[in-house]
């Protein structure tokens, strides 16, 4: 299931086709505030890494709708 983010104001029409940020760890945290999806604790950068909320083994890919911050402990569970 995909979360859904509330925003105020207008779409607005572009001539350029809209370009998502890089799907690196580091935007990744940031998007998540460098809080475990998990637990949700704050954790530093070295103690987190990315989960796939559908696995690459079934399918899942590495896009930003199915990533989700995990500190290591909550990811290797």
């Amino acid at each position: 299931m995909a979360p859904i983010i509330a925003v105020k104001g207008k779409a607005h029409a572009s001539t350029r086709a809209h370009k998502a940020p890089s799907l690196t760890n580091e935007n990744l945290f940031n998007r998540d505030f460098y809080v475990c999806a998990y637990c949700t604790h704050k954790f530093k950068f070295s103690d987190l890494s990315r989960d796939h909320v559908i696995p690459r083994s079934r399918g899942g890919r590495d896009i930003w709708t199915n990533v989700v911050t995990a500190c290591l402990d909550c990811n290797h569970r």
